[in-house]
């Protein structure tokens, strides 16, 4: 298993446009890594 933790900066003020990217991204994200089982934002 691997596991990675991840601390992101990213400018003030843009704040929901990082999430609302992020969780989209994340969506694909279990389609096209093979063996996947945990993505968490």
């Amino acid at each position: 298993m691997i596991c990675i933790l991840a601390t992101l900066k990213f400018k003030k003020g843009k704040e929901e446009l990082f999430e609302k990217t992020f969780i989209e991204l994340s969506k694909n994200l279990r389609k096209i890594e093979k063996g996947n089982i945990f993505y968490q934002f």
